[in-house]
């Protein structure tokens, strides 16, 4: 335990905000990362770090494991961190050669895992190594800027990931290929069962793929808050907010999902997350696609979302190949594309995949999507082969489908960011509320879980009577 400062006599009498307890790696020269340890902390099992500020790890090692969890690595079970700051600290290439180590403050393999109340800031991972080779990959830049988890159900609460960066991606000679930039700025979860709750992922910026042969053999990078890949993930309650992938009018690569990106057959649940003001951002060669969101043969199930004044090439708000994206009681407003107008970028939803047919299954249900704006002037793309299902939703420009609509929903502040709507709305009461979740997480804590969802973004009441409101909020 930290945060005392000597004359306590409980432990309750301490406050780490007041009488900061510093963990350091900084043991050579002051304020050179280069001769710092590996690890500030390694995890004992059954163990808990509560009330330490942790700055100056700088994994490097040509070891195993040496290279990842510059501020705390983590390989046993039933471990807790609460009431911690992880600041500057930093992983880089080593012990996985010409790719980055991952984890900048914090690498988890352990399992049963608690991080409550910390933060985690200005920690990175390093850039992957160039290839010098004829053919091959260079190396990438590293998961997870802030955490890097690699560790069944790990349990998040209460918890901010603020200016954590994951490197570039290594450029390739010949005819290799470029590595894949740094994935999931704030956090990267390769493991079942993580549960993110109460959260805020803000300005994060993921690396810069790096350069091949040509712009099919560059890498591939995004995920500025959060990239979930072949895992589940559940993020509750939590925020996304001016999060960013790729850099303004650099040709490199494929960037995808300023707040978010999965991929690789993850399964992830949003329920009450906000994604405002992420960018993906490229040029006119360097495909940049989701500003809030991105996936790719993924399954994402959004309840109760705004998504709100994000930007890419191709869908501001949210894009998608493959697997299944499904919409419900939610608002994808103020997005803006700002492709090329070749690419026919789409500015609120692209579901299936540019110049191919990959099939999968979109779903928007007591949804509003309207106000985005770009260079082509459509709100909703799909793949030739996708399923496209919208019911009992408000879409700009219309879409065919039982109780939809096409009328101005009267936010209260478009411009402003403000998508409640205001009284007298078309969404009032328009939504079906057979098409609403179960409360399978008794929200409300009233021991029904198989009642409608009973609360909308804000955790106001959500059913009115009989009926519902169309968009993330309740009248």
């Amino acid at each position: 335990l930290g945060g005392f400062v000597g004359a306590e006599s409980t432990s309750s009498q301490r406050s780490p905000s007041a009488n900061p307890t510093v963990l350091s790696g900084d043991i050579g020269t002051a304020g050179v990362h280069g001769d710092n340890v590996y690890h500030v902390v390694t995890a004992a099992p059954f163990s808990m770090l509560d009330g330490f500020i942790v700055t100056g790890g700088h994994a490097s090692g040509a070891g195993a494991l040496q290279c990842d969890g510059g501020g705390m690595l983590n390989l046993a079970s039933s471990v807790v961190v609460a009431n911690c700051r992880f600041v500057d600290n930093a992983t880089d290439r080593g012990c996985h050669r010409s790719d980055s180590g991952s984890g900048g403050g914090l690498y988890n393999a352990g399992a049963g895992v608690v991080i409550s109340a910390c933060v985690f800031e200005s920690n990175r991972t390093g850039t992957g190594a160039v290839n010098t080779q004829s053919a091959g990959t260079a190396g990438s830049g590293g998961l997870g800027g802030g955490i890097a988890n690699a560790g069944r159900g790990l349990w998040v609460s209460g918890t901010t990931f603020v200016a954590n960066v994951t490197g570039d991606g290594g450029d390739s000679a010949g005819n290799g290929y470029g590595g894949w930039g740094g994935l999931g700025a704030g956090m990267s979860s390769t493991a079942d069962g993580l549960v993110v709750v109460d959260s805020t992922f803000a300005e994060n910026r993921v690396g810069m793929p790096g350069v091949g042969l040509n712009i099919g053999y560059d890498g591939d990078g995004g995920g500025g808050g959060l990239y979930v890949s072949g895992a589940t993930a559940d993020v509750i309650r939590c925020a996304f907010v001016n999060n960013a992938a790729g850099r303004a009018g650099v040709d490199v690569g494929w960037n995808r999902g300023g707040g978010l990106y999965a991929r690789a057959e993850a399964t992830v649940s949003l329920l009450q997350a906000f994604f405002l003001g992420n960018r993906v951002e490229g040029s006119a060669y360097a495909y940049s696609m989701g500003g809030a969101w991105a996936s790719n043969v993924a399954h994402v199930r959004c309840v109760n979302c705004v998504a709100g004044g994000n930007v890419a090439q191709v869908a501001g708000g949210i894009y998608a190949v493959g697997g299944s994206l499904q919409l419900t009681n939610s608002t994808v407003a103020g997005n803006q594309t700002n492709g090329p107008s070749y690419l026919y970028p789409p500015s609120g939803i692209y579901y299936g995949s540019l110049g191919s047919s990959n099939a999968g299954v979109l779903v928007v249900a007591n949804s509003i999507v309207w106000g985005n704006g770009g260079t082509s002037g459509m709100t909703i793309e799909y793949g030739a082969t996708s399923t496209l299902v919208v019911e009992y939703s408000d879409i700009q420009g219309g879409y065919a489908g039982a109780g939809n609509i096409n009328v101005d929903p009267a936010f209260v502040d478009l411009l402003g960011g403000d998508y409640r709507v205001q009284p007298g709305s078309v969404c009032v009461d328009a939504g079906n509320v057979a098409l609403m979740p179960v409360d399978t997480l008794d929200l409300d804590a009233d021991g029904d879980f198989a009642e409608p969802l009973p609360v909308d973004i804000a955790g106001n009441a959500r059913v009115g009577g009989m009926y519902v409101d169309i968009g993330a909020y309740e009248l």
